[in-house]
């Protein structure tokens, strides 16, 4: 969209646009659209660059400035939009995709090792860097202005919104209080996002999240709201249908139960393909396959993502909050038995990660803080990957530290409460990178819009400004959630303990995709790349097999790696390859000491 010199490209959803439409027509400004594209042009026309902070939504945008020769790029707060760009002096792409920002190049840029080094510890691969060299992620909150003068390049960086700053300018009042101030944010998050020229529902799963958000919706909609759950056919243990029809009767929504018979593999190439990048959480089946029967019955859905990081969901803020008084135990005690005891467990192989979080919490509790916290969230740790790498790309990633990225947002934190300075960290990082890249990728892979009132910008600030007792309390998570909605909620939502999102990944490969592992993880598979020791693979293996540790997520992630490769550097067109995959699954009813035997 053009006005006068300035011309945008726009990615996403400006929720306050009406708002800004106001104030810029008072200013003068006339529209010929009814669209938040055009409010953000015009808000770029009256404030300069400093609109981005007026703009509250999810977004990617470029804005071409033909009277300075100057293009501004932007990304949203959180970062639920992505934003790619490729800049060598003397040539600026940028997309929305990789693959986009690949179309532009002369030729493809070498792999980037150090992201792939990344991408083993974190399953996915932090910002700025991207699995190419010189292709680079624009962070979240983050905008880059690129001047053009005498046919020369130049970038300028610089952040827009500092989240600890504004949450320490929060006032936090009683916890009461802070109850009210909760409802009142997160209803008015709800009531923007509900606003739509298209059919609109919501992501119900039961849980306390997505059952907040319908008490929400009921209450600002006359129409009865539109839900979707999915059951997994086969898997019943992983899903909650249950607890979203009780939750749907309560509020008198149009439920709809959608039932999904997931294959691990069905769709496995067109998924990474989607990503552009390896990307190792298994969930995103689910979201691909849940996305696809949801945009049959509406266009934009919001969802729960956000609760957890906000509220202190995750387990692992229980374990943080648990070892403090462990870090105040005799050093002999700390340093000796508890990592002991730690290794006496051996690891639930059917799904419930409760043995083996326990066992991690032993063996690091004795750690710092955020040393501790990066051996939880770490999938592979530096010493299994220095054991996995052949010499020659150990030498390439040699001196990599990739916790720096953790802990440089541990360190922006300075000036939090300890417990919620993990809760930046995570927002900062699992949430942008993994619980949003995959719900945006595989939403946006059939056309459907999420958009998650939990990562509302002033719903973050909040809740970064609420004492980390408010969030656990008496035992219980989210307490501070718990309470302001106990009035409305079903009692069985409130009490429950969280499910998650996740696939039968284990179940799978020891099913259907034993011959797609075998093969993907063998000699002509990711082993010809000449990156790892067959014997350290073999060993990945043998544990698989014997269920002492479960290494079915370690194992997904070198799976989808492969996959990445034959997609993106051997070039294999998508379609040829989910055939291949298809046919690994179907050649072979391989038994489970089939994968052990596989690399000898």
């Amino acid at each position: 969209m053009t006005r006068g010199p300035h011309t945008i490209v726009f990615n996403g959803e400006i929720y306050n646009f009406r708002e800004l439409r106001r104030e810029l027509e008072k200013a003068g400004y006339e529209f010929s659209t009814d669209c938040d594209t055009e409010a953000a042009l015009y808000a770029y026309s009256h404030w300069g660059a400093e609109f981005v902070n007026y703009l509250e939504g999810m977004f990617a945008l470029a804005l071409w400035d033909a009277a300075k020769r100057e293009l501004l790029l932007s990304r949203d707060r959180v970062g639920k939009k992505p934003l790619f760009f490729f800049e060598n002096g003397r040539q600026f792409v940028f997309g929305s995709e990789i693959k986009a920002v690949l179309a532009a190049l002369p030729s493809k840029p070498p792999l980037d090792q150090r992201a792939l080094d990344d991408y083993l510890t974190y399953f996915y691969v932090p910002y700025p860097r991207t699995m190419f060299e010189g292709i680079r992620q624009l962070e979240p909150a983050k905008c880059l202005r690129v001047r053009l003068s005498d046919n020369r390049l130049s970038t300028q960086s610089y952040s827009y919104w500092h989240p600890v700053e504004s949450a320490t300018r929060v006032k936090c009042g009683s916890a009461r209080e802070n109850q009210r101030t909760l409802v009142d944010l997160l209803s008015k998050a709800v009531s923007e996002r509900m606003i739509s020229d298209v059919p609109l529902g919501l992501l119900l799963s039961g849980g306390l999240d997505s059952g907040t958000i319908m008490a929400m919706m009921a209450r600002a909609s006359a129409a009865p709201v539109r839900s979707f759950s999915v059951g997994f056919k086969g898997h019943s243990a992983y899903d909650e249908i249950e607890f979203s029809k009780i939750v749907a009767e309560q509020f008198g929504s149009e439920h709809r139960v959608l039932n999904a018979e997931v294959s691990g593999a069905a769709s496995l190439a067109k998924i990474i393909w989607h990503f552009d990048q390896p990307f190792g959480n298994p969930t995103a089946v689910l979201a691909y396959e849940l996305s696809a029967l949801t945009k049959k019955s509406v266009t934009v859905a919001l969802c729960g993502d956000g609760g957890d990081e906000l509220f202190g969901g995750y387990p692992r803020y229980l374990g943080a909050y648990a070892s403090g008084p462990m870090r105040r135990l005799p050093d002999f005690v700390r340093h000796r038995i508890l990592p002991w005891l730690g290794g006496q467990i051996s690891d639930d192989t059917h799904g419930r990660h409760q043995f083996r979080r326990m066992r991690e919490f032993l063996e690091y509790c004795n750690q710092p803080l955020i040393e501790m916290y990066l051996e939880w969230i770490g999938y592979f740790s530096a010493r299994e990957k220095a054991n996995l790498y052949e010499d020659n790309f150990a030498r390439c990633v040699k001196g990599q530290d990739s916790g720096e990225f953790v802990r440089r947002l541990y360190q922006e934190s300075e000036g939090l409460e300890p417990l919620n300075r993990l809760a930046y960290v995570d927002i900062r990082s699992f949430l942008c990178c993994n619980v949003l890249e995959y719900a945006d990728r595989m939403s946006m892979a059939h056309a459907l819009e999420l958009r998650a009132p939990f990562c509302d910008r002033r719903l973050i600030e909040f809740s970064l400004s609420v004492p980390f007792n408010q969030k656990f309390r008496f035992g219980q998570s989210k307490w501070i959630l718990r309470e302001a909605m106990k009035s409305t909620l079903p009692q069985a939502v409130l009490k429950r303990k969280k499910l998650g999102f996740n696939p039968p990944t284990n179940a799978w490969l020891r099913g259907e995709l034993r011959a797609l592992a075998s093969t993907l993880l063998g000699p002509d598979g990711i082993l010809k790349r000449g990156l790892f020791r067959p014997v350290e693979l073999q060993r990945l293996l043998e544990q698989h097999c014997e269920g002492v540790r479960d290494v079915s997520l370690k194992m997904w992630a070198l799976i989808a790696l492969e996959i990445w490769f034959r997609l993106y550097q051997d070039s294999t067109d998508v379609d040829e390859l989910q055939e291949q995959l298809n046919a690994m699954c179907s050649s072979s009813t391989a038994r489970s000491s089939d994968l052990a035997g596989s690399l000898v």
